[in-house]
């Protein structure tokens, strides 16, 4: 079985000039999970500084201190 995913970074990607996500960005990215598609943040943050954001959007993994840490959650 293919494990379909999408890999997406946070800064300047996915948020906003304003560090918020868009209600279109969110539409899409729920509806991506609903299809069984893994959504995984991919960022040079640490962990703390994502977890208000995977609350927003549910995310099955992330890809932290630019690719030094991987954590998955589900």
């Amino acid at each position: 079985m293919k494990t379909k995913l999408i890999a997406i970074d946070l800064d300047r990607t996915l948020l906003r000039t304003d560090k918020t996500i868009s209600a279109y960005s969110v539409k899409i990215l729920n509806k991506y999970r609903e299809n069984g598609i893994k959504v995984i943040f991919a960022t040079a943050r640490p962990k703390r500084a994502t977890t208000d954001y995977s609350k927003i959007i549910p995310v099955d993994a992330l890809i932290l201190h630019n690719g030094a840490v991987f954590t998955f959650i589900r």
